[in-house]
């Protein structure tokens, strides 16, 4: 630029300051990262930030559909993939570990039987009321939890405790069964202690309670009749194992038909007397509710 004088300035470099400035606005702030050779690579933890909350398994629809600040960050992670593969990496590593360990699993270690080859029902032993309940059996099949009379009685109730419920159980027994009332006991078992609401029946039933999927589904149980046990999470997360109760039945009760499933782990002495005449022991009436103590059940 001339002046009148004769002096001279040379042009201000606007366009060029302030194509940088906007260089400067747009780009977010980088932090370096040591990659796995030592270099320093620009890493952009925005980008990182949007790259989480990008689906695994993403089609080209889907990418196209996306908010435009993560279509961005992915085009930015696509031309320049090396400073965001570690980080990326590390996050999957960690994202994984995390859902193994809040997987329930079972192993060979969990496995309650030498012999894996049963048709065992899954019983599991615990408490009511400081009363020992030996035969408590865990069936997924069933949409409520049973408590037969008997046990009510056991545990010091009676009738006039129920709550009123207008509830038949089909194809209990093959027939329909009318209940008598409902009731909520605390059940104990180990470490396990939970509020349960039955349904009260007058029958005669292999089991001394049977929790169904009402319990299983509230409280996250996780049985397996293949490894005669059942695993649940503590409140701190922690996997917890309840084991099957081996021996349910006594010689006393080998009527039931479960019972036969556990002829090889009941005491040698039961085995020979039920081999020695097993027509008797086929006819032996349930026993009746003054010969049941704690202790048989």
């Amino acid at each position: 630029m001339e002046l009148r004088k004769g002096k001279q300035l040379s042009d201000p470099p606007m366009r060029q300051d302030k194509e940088k400035q906007s260089e400067s606005t747009l780009k977010p702030p980088q932090k370096h990262i040591s990659t796995p050779h030592g270099k320093k690579s620009n890493v952009d933890y925005n980008i990182i930030a949007h790259l989480k909350r990008i689906p695994a398994l993403l089609r080209v629809f889907d990418a196209l559909m996306m908010a435009k600040e993560l279509r961005e960050a992915l085009v930015e992670a696509l031309l320049n993939p090396e400073p965001y593969e570690t980080v990326m990496a590390e996050i999957h590593l960690v994202n994984q570990v995390d859902e193994e360990m809040n997987q329930i699993t079972f192993s060979e270690e969990d496995f309650m039987t030498p012999n894996h080859k049963h048709n065992r029902p899954l019983y599991v032993q615990g408490h009511v009321k400081g009363v020992a309940l030996k035969r408590i059996l865990v069936d997924p099949g069933s949409a409520v939890n049973i408590l037969p009379l008997q046990t009510l009685r056991v545990l010091g109730h009676s009738v006039e405790d129920l709550e009123p419920e207008n509830v038949v159980i089909s194809g209990f027994n093959k027939s329909d069964e009318h209940t008598l009332g409902s009731i909520q006991l605390i059940l104990s078992l180990q470490e396990l202690k939970t509020l349960v609401r039955f349904y009260v029946i007058d029958a005669d039933t292999s089991y001394t309670m049977l929790l169904g999927r009402p319990w299983i589904h509230e409280f996250q149980i996780v049985p397996s009749t293949l490894h005669q046990c059942l695993k649940y999470k503590d409140e701190h997360g922690r996997q917890k194992r309840i084991s099957g109760n081996p021996n349910p039945f006594s010689w006393k009760l080998f009527h039931y038909a479960d019972a036969q499933f556990f002829l090889e782990a009941a005491p040698s002495s039961s085995r020979l007397a039920l081999n020695l005449n097993k027509k008797k022991y086929a006819n032996i009436p349930p026993p009746a509710y003054n010969m049941i103590n704690a202790s048989s059940f």
